[in-house]
């Protein structure tokens, strides 16, 4: 046979027109026998989920099936991702096959599940997500955030938790409340929300705890604890204890590092702080971006070998 000149074959020669696209309702399951109702890859490349799914079309007109069950047509199906979910047994499907691809074994793919909604948190403007009790659910991607609006001012700062390379890990309220894990650090803030100027600070890495803290006037104590040394720093110190030894075998004579020395080198010290906490609380306000500050300063220290202790 040859082609006519208006552009069509002959169906002897190409065969039948293609059929298209075809959506079936089903129910996960070959029934009666439900045992093995997914064939899971574990192959990242070329693997292939093929669930088992009983079709309604295809059954005979006396048998009714069930409830939960179908009786027609047994197929293998996908699932469509990127969720890559497998539903339940029982569970009510919609079904499409590919045009030209019905008699290929495995082209069906679940385009998703049919049943009732959900009675609890859930309504006209409340979306819900569920996978059943059963289900262990696993977000992946490069980077996750969760994000959602401020009642208060749409536009303004908003509750985030975000996880990522650029982010670490983040939680952050809408006063600017929250915490970072990053670069082997986890850090604790509280700020001012009027100006978002961190006000109480934690950090701890594998060797280094400090706590900081900055009144309104901008004055700083902290206290920090590493490599087997506690500083405290700040305009006043009070300990108030039934009895206060400054070393382990303290006696009158025991020198103490007691300071910073001068007012001016408390001073360089507050402005070297309050640069760093400018710095941590200026990476707060939405979007992930990380947390970047320079160190925490060096409490300079001098030694005296005057302690005065007082009831």
């Amino acid at each position: 046979m040859m082609p006519d000149f208006a552009g069509s074959l002959d169906a002897s020669i190409v065969g039948p027109a293609p059929q298209g696209l075809a959506i079936e309702l089903g129910r996960v399951g070959w029934f009666p026998d439900t045992s093995d109702h997914a064939a899971v890859s574990d192959d990242d490349i070329h693997g292939t989920t093929l669930v088992k799914v009983t079709l309604v079309r295809g059954g005979l007109p006396d048998d009714v099936p069930p409830e939960g069950e179908a009786r027609g047509m047994q197929i293998r199906a996908r699932v469509l991702g990127p969720q890559y979910y497998v539903p339940p047994v029982g569970t009510e499907v919609l079904v499409a096959f590919p045009g030209g691809f019905q008699q290929t074994p495995g082209s069906a793919v679940i385009l998703g599940t049919l049943g009732a909604t959900p009675s609890e948190q859930y309504s006209a403007t409340k979306a819900k997500l569920d996978y059943g009790p059963d289900c262990d659910v696993v977000l992946k991607g490069r980077s996750v955030t969760l994000v959602s609006y401020n009642d208060a001012t749409p536009t303004g700062t908003e509750r985030m938790v975000a996880v990522g390379p650029d982010t670490g890990i983040q939680i952050l309220d809408e006063d600017g409340f929250g915490m970072v894990i990053k670069d082997q650090a986890v850090t604790i803030f509280a700020p001012n929300p009027a100006d978002q100027d961190a006000k109480s600070i934690v950090r701890l890495t594998k060797d280094q705890l400090t706590l900081a803290n900055k009144d309104g006037g901008n004055n700083v104590c902290s206290i920090t604890l590493k490599d087997q040394e506690v500083c405290a720093a700040g305009l006043v110190c009070n300990t108030c204890a039934p009895g206060t030894n400054l070393g382990s075998a303290a006696t009158a004579a025991t020198p103490a590092i007691t300071g910073f020395g001068t007012a001016a080198t408390f001073a360089e010290w507050a402005l070297a702080f309050n640069t760093w906490a400018t710095a941590v609380a200026a990476a707060v306000p939405v979007g992930g971006r990380p947390i970047i500050a320079p160190p925490l300063p060096v409490i300079p220290l001098v030694a005296s070998t005057a302690v005065n202790i007082q009831p």
